[in-house]
This record gives C-alpha cells, sequence and structure tokens, in this order.
C-alpha cells in the first residue's frame, strides 16, 4: 500500500512546525510520502522546519479559497498514492500514528484515532478527545479530522471535489463517504496530542461562549446544507433530523440572550468530554432550547 500523509501549512501554525516536523521523523512507519499543502506560505517558509528530506509541496492557486487550496491539494494527491494519513501541523504525532492508520486501512475504507488534548505550550490537559461512537453519530457531530483520520484514495475520491464554502471538509468528506457506504472504522487509542487554543475552529474543551456556541452553529448549518447540495436531494433521515435540530437550536439562540445564556452556562457544567460539534444543541441540554 502506498501511503501518503498530507497537511496543510499555513502562517498561524509557523511556531509549531518543529514540533510537529519532529514527531513525523520520530514515526514507527517512516514508508510514506509527505505532502505539503501551502495556503499563505511559500516553500523557503516552511522548509526550514520540515526535517523530512523528500516533500512535495502543493502552492495554493492564487485567488481560491481555503477550501479549494485543501480540496485541489488533494485531487492531485489521491492519484499518487492509496492511502492518505491526515494531519494538522499544529498538532503532535505519537509514534504509531501511521503504523495503525495503515493497519486499520486494510480492513476498512477510513479510519480515525482517539487524541490526547494539549493546551497551546503542549501540557497534557487530562482529557481525551474520544472517537467510539462516531460513526453512530456521523449526523450530529464528527470525530473524523483533518487531523486524526486516514483515508482510503477511493473512499476520498468519492468526496471530491469539496464544495466551495464547505468550511466543515472533514466532517463534509466522511459524511459523504459514510453515505456511499464506504466501511468506517474508529480506534479508541490515543495516537494524536490535539492541541486546543485560541485559533482552533472547533473547540472540544469548556469553557464554551455564547460567541463560541453561535458560530458553530452557523457552521453547523452551513455543513447540512452542503451536504443537501452534494446528494442532490433530501438528505437520508437522522441528518435530516440532526438539520431541523440544529436550525431550530440556531434561531431560538439568536432570538433569545437569556436562553443563550442559560445553555452556555448549563454546557459549561456538563462533565463529559466532547467530540466535534456535539456541544451544539446537546442532546442532554433539549429543555433548555426546544421547545
Amino acid at each position: 500500500m502506498r501511503l501518503a500523509m498530507f497537511t496543510t501549512m499555513y502562517p498561524g501554525v509557523s511556531r509549531f512546525l518543529e514540533v510537529w516536523a519532529e514527531s513525523v521523523v520520530a514515526q514507527t512507519d517512516t514508508d510514506f510520502d509527505l505532502f505539503v499543502a501551502l495556503d499563505g506560505m511559500i516553500p523557503d517558509q516552511a522548509v526550514s522546519a520540515c526535517k523530512r528530506e523528500q516533500v512535495t509541496w502543493l502552492p495554493a492557486p492564487k485567488g481560491v479559497s481555503h477550501t479549494q487550496v485543501r480540496s485541489r491539494a488533494l485531487e492531485y494527491l489521491v492519484d499518487a498514492c492509496d492511502a492518505v494519513v491526515f494531519v494538522d501541523p499544529d498538532d503532535v504525532l505519537l509514534p504509531g500514528r501511521v503504523a495503525a492508520a495503515r493497519e486499520a486501512l486494510f480492513g476498512s475504507d477510513i479510519t480515525c484515532c482517539a487524541m490526547r488534548l494539549i493546551n497551546e505550550q503542549g501540557k497534557d490537559l487530562g482529557r481525551k478527545f474520544d472517537p467510539v461512537g462516531g460513526i453512530d453519530a456521523l449526523h450530529r457531530a464528527n470525530v473524523f479530522g483533518l487531523t486524526n483520520s486516514s483515508y482510503r484514495t477511493a473512499a476520498l475520491k468519492s468526496c471530491l471535489p469539496v464544495p466551495d464554502g464547505c468550511i466543515l471538509m472533514d466532517w463534509f468528506a466522511a459524511s459523504m463517504a459514510v453515505l456511499k457506504d464506504f466501511k468506517a472504522v474508529v480506534d479508541p487509542t490515543s495516537l494524536m496530542l490535539y492541541r486546543q487554543y485560541g485559533s482552533n475552529t472547533a473547540r472540544v474543551v469548556s469553557p464554551f461562549t455564547e460567541k463560541h456556541v453561535l458560530q458553530a452553529a452557523q457552521l453547523m448549518d452551513g455543513h447540512y446544507d452542503c451536504l443537501s447540495k452534494a446528494v442532490k436531494g433530501d438528505l437520508p433521515g437522522i441528518f435530516n433530523e440532526a438539520r431541523e435540530k440544529v436550525r431550530i437550536f440556531l434561531e431560538t439562540m439568536r432570538q433569545n440572550t437569556a436562553v443563550l445564556k442559560t445553555y452556555v452556562k448549563a454546557l459549561n457544567s456538563l462533565d463529559c468530554d466532547h467530540v466535534w460539534w456535539s456541544w451544539v444543541a446537546h442532546p442532554l441540554l433539549e429543555n433548555i432550547w426546544k421547545h
């Protein structure tokens, strides 16, 4: 199996690149090709931090969106390999990450691993991003990110090109692959360190703010719109039900600041771990927002 590792570098992750590159070099399975899409960076800015000699740099075409930088790079990549391991350059790979992905992909089309959470300085937060149950909950939350997932190229090709304006590209790709009956599995082993800091698009650690909740609900609403357009019709039942709940939730939160404040307070009081977007329209808090 010809395996590729894919990441996207952009100016905001520059300070994390050295630690990330060291974790790439430390992999127990080093038989992979490294592909790096550049979004707002040029190779000279990234090459000094990348400790691997052979890198295929994929510069962004002028004038394209952040989504299209990644989508176009992947359209090139899927013809160059059999499978792709996704990693974000602000996170850290544990030594067995690539080896575990390769093994999982012999029996599946998509896989993802658990992650330990760290802060901006790399300190362990004592929390785990747990993907178990993530496939059954994919209609309302995501565990297949562009830092902890891996795809066989047939599954990845089925999701491309990603529609322009699709911000939650990772969730879109996983959802489309599952809707097309590709086999997805999750690995409960923590094989990544996932960094939580101010620039994260997708938080999973409290405290959440009112701004976080509103922005996340808007992103989720856009996600369902992208899925609906991609399938060219109505979404399957559970996806459509989740979409309607998010719309009700978003409308309620926009119209009633008192309810929003109550929801955020209750959300931050929950004693549970979150995955991407599971904390929006949370089932345990439906009594607050669903009328």
